[in-house]
């Protein structure tokens, strides 16, 4: 009698989840062998009682069937959300997690928002924990552990009463989804590992397993737990015991999303569309980082910080974000467009090497190669020379390279593997070369070095002016009529126009990377001058398929000189340049304490990722690039706050 009113209470919880069925069977497990311990004629009685009411509620579940069969659409709509619920409705304490019901717009399914919401579930909370016995591991580990068994090392298939003691409890993202009638088989993603898990009826009651068959999406995060096995054709798997959602997926994901403008305002969903692409392409820009710091490191380099925020932004010539503190009220401020001025504070305190890695910000345009937010790498070291640079820019760049497609190569064998993407071919490639956009670049060294000034009148066919004359921004004006070069810059100065003349004749020239150098000294203020030719600098800037890549010169240590060149620079910017340079007097200052022999060099970071990992566009190598607002949105944005689109395609 105790076992049937125990059974007539948790009986008709099996329609609503696995977990009360399976405390159905355990109770009256248990229940029947304390009978036995007392009296035999009551465990017969009882499982005669069991057989009965199993019997009722088969019948009762025929009866259920055929009345819904009249109206199926609307069965299958609540039968859907109740699926869902149910599936849902387990245990959420043990793992922590308490997601809220959705109620935001998503941009897949903006005018199916009815539909779709059937499918966001309820959560519930119980401080039971359904698997207490399973080892918590990763796709990752659970693939290294049993890659290399033999299948009599691993759980026999055509078994199905033998289940493993030690059980396997795993988490990740439905990637795919397909079934029959007795067998669903999906297949669960974990960052860029990929396994089958499979589901057979026979090892759930038949409730759980038609829940899972209709309650599972595409896109849905799962908990699962069971045990290695492999399958009739030899694929190491996952045999489901016990499945959870831990958090649904409510709009579906496209199985491709290219177009370009989509990808970048909604990056979560470009992510998931395509996780051959920014996934591997950070964890690139990752192992390019960890290059250069370990590379940095290895050299006796500190790495520090520096103000983001800054009363004047100096240290190199551009426009320059303004805003404002509350804290300091009618003083405007500036984001830094680089932080050299600081890090020379720093090497004139004593450390003698020093680097940093951050953003900078620059207000300016935004195209293929250029972003108002990048990051960089700017070092500075005392005691060295100009001569020196250019083997650390090379040791650099070759250490990185080997890095950067070292790390690609693990990556593209376990994409192919696991999320079906073919690799690129490098069979007879040259390790030291890469393939960018079609256009095969050598990082063979020594790099080709090229004077500006020479190279300069050798494409111009004509000799240019004495840059230190009075009349040279006028001759220079002249030329650029003359020539009916195309577009002169505004303001006219002589640093603008002969950056011009660099970027019409000599950057299409530097596909293999090139060392442009001894700049003229009015380009460069804060560059010691050649002793072979004071109107000239002891500067350089790397280019490669003819985008500047690092920049870097020999430090001027002179604090006179600094001032003097300061006010030509402020000159400039009286004339409307304001991208000159302000008047640095801390600086200065700081400078007269004593500078030692520095030399200091800066590279483009953002722009060296483009190129390891054949990326067209610098908004491919940044996770949340600035956008340009869309028709009717009043700011520009970037993915992480753009609104909605309703351009993305569902699932094909």
């Amino acid at each position: 009698m105790l076992l049937r009113s125990a059974l007539s209470v948790v009986a008709p919880a099996r329609g609503l989840s696995w977990r009360n069925s399976s405390v159905a069977r355990t109770f009256a497990t248990t229940t029947t062998t304390t009978s036995n311990s007392k009296n035999n004629n009551s465990d017969n009685t009882a499982t005669k009682h069991a057989h009965q009411h199993r019997q009722q509620q088969q019948q009762s579940k025929k009866q259920a069937s055929a009345t819904a069969a009249g109206s199926a659409a609307g069965a299958a709509e609540a039968h859907e959300s109740a699926t869902r619920s149910a599936l849902l409705a387990l245990p959420q304490s043990a793992y922590s997690l308490h997601p809220p019901a959705r109620t935001w717009q998503t941009a897949a399914e903006r005018g199916d928002r009815d539909t779709r919401r059937s499918r966001s579930p309820s959560f519930n909370d119980s401080p039971a924990n359904p698997w207490p016995a399973a080892r918590q591991t990763t796709i990752a580990e659970f693939l290294r552990e049993n890659a290399s068994k033999k299948p009599d090392e691993l759980a026999p298939q055509a078994d199905p009463a033998r289940i493993p003691e030690d059980m396997i409890a795993l988490s990740g993202r439905i990637d795919s989804k397909r079934s029959s009638a007795k067998t669903l088989f999906y297949h669960l993603v974990h960052g860029e590992h990929r396994l089958q898990i499979v589901c057979t009826e026979r090892r759930h009651d038949p409730e759980e397993f038609a829940l899972l068959r209709t309650g599972l999406h595409r896109g849905d995060i799962v908990h699962v737990v069971g045990y290695p096995f492999l399958t009739q054709m030899g694929e190491l798997s996952l045999a489901s015991v016990r499945t959870r959602v831990l958090a649904p997926c409510i709009p579906d994901i496209p199985f491709k999303l290219t177009d370009p403008d989509i990808r970048a305002r909604q990056r979560a969903l470009d992510m998931l569309a395509n996780p051959q692409l920014i996934p591997r392409m950070l964890k690139t820009r990752h192992a390019i980082f960890r290059s250069i710091r370990r590379m940095m490191d290895a050299q006796g380099f500190i790495e520090v910080e520096t103000p983001s925020l800054c009363a004047l932004a100096g240290g190199a010539n551009a426009r320059p974000f303004i805003t404002k503190a509350r804290a300091i009220s009618g003083h405007p401020l500036n984001l830094r467009i680089a932080p050299e001025l600081y890090l020379k504070q720093l090497v004139i305190g004593g450390i003698d090497r020093v680097y940093e890695i951050g953003k900078q910000f620059r207000n300016e345009g935004m195209d293929a190669d250029h972003h108002p937010e990048f990051t960089t790498m700017e070092m500075y070291q005392a005691y060295a020379n100009f001569d020196d640079l250019f083997d650390f820019t090379e040791s650099l760049l070759v250490s990185t390279l080997n890095e950067a497609k070292q790390a690609d190569k693990v990556l593209a064998g376990v994409f192919q593997h696991h999320q079906r993407v073919a690799p690129k071919s490098e069979e007879g490639s040259d390790p030291l070369s890469i393939s960018y956009q079609g256009q095969t670049i050598s990082f063979q060294r020594p790099f080709k070095r090229i004077s500006i000034m020479p190279a300069l009148e050798e494409a111009l066919g004509e000799p240019l002016p004495d840059l230190a004359a009075p009349t040279a921004t006028q001759d220079l004006i002249n030329l650029f009529e003359r020539r009916k070069f195309h577009g002169l810059p505004q303001p006219p100065t002589i640093p603008k126009m002969i950056d011009e003349l660099v970027s019409l004749f000599l950057e299409p020239q530097c596909i293999n990377p090139t060392f442009l150098c001894y700049h003229p000294k009015a380009m460069s203020p804060l560059a010691r001058e050649s002793p072979e030719n004071p109107a000239l600098s002891l500067r350089f800037e790397l280019f490669v398929n003819g985008f500047e890549i690092c920049n870097a010169y020999a430090e001027l240590n002179n604090p006179h000189e600094q001032r003097a060149r300061f006010a030509e620079q402020a000159k400039a910017r009286d004339a409307g340049d304001d991208e000159a340079q302000p008047m640095d007097s801390a600086f200065c200052d700081a400078l007269e304490y004593g500078l030692p022999p520095t030399v200091g060099w800066g590279m483009g970071l953002d722009r060296l990722v483009m190129l390891l990992t054949d990326s067209a566009n610098i908004r491919e190598v940044i996770p949340f690039p600035m956008l340009r607002p869309l028709s009717g949105d009043s700011a520009p944005s970037n993915s992480a706050t753009a609104g909605p689109t309703s351009e993305v395609g569902a699932s094909e």
